[in-house]
């Protein structure tokens, strides 16, 4: 299972690159 850490990175990666 993925960590609230990890989820808010990959969101905040996805956002930027979007």
């Amino acid at each position: 299972d993925y960590s609230p850490i990890v989820i808010g990175v990959t969101m905040g990666g996805f956002g930027l690159a979007a």
